[in-house]
């Protein structure tokens, strides 16, 4: 019969973990909400445009454009999202 023993890894390397953990401070806490809170926002927006796109091709004022012209609308927002979001990351 074969005996193998198992070495752990904190008994190779003569260390062991953190002791205790810490417990998440207030700045992980607000990244979590701004975080929470644009998805949210940008969830509402993009249900805001798609509604109000279903009233643009009966507006009298609207007659003639084409799906490019609805494309563009609907993809401005997630742009202009991204371009605020790059200017506020400095």
């Amino acid at each position: 019969m074969v005996q193998v023993a198992v070495a752990d890894n904190d008994q190779i390397h003569g260390h062991q973990g953190p002791e205790k953990r810490t417990k998440p401070n207030t700045y992980i806490y607000l990244l979590t909400l701004m975080a929470a809170m644009g998805g949210l926002l940008f969830g509402y927006d993009t249900g805001i445009v798609s509604g109000a796109m279903l009233y643009l091709p009966s507006s009298k004022n609207m007659e003639g454009w084409t799906t490019i012209w609805q494309e563009v609308i609907i993809s401005v927002t997630p742009g202009m999202a991204g371009v605020a979001a790059l200017c506020a990351g400095q």
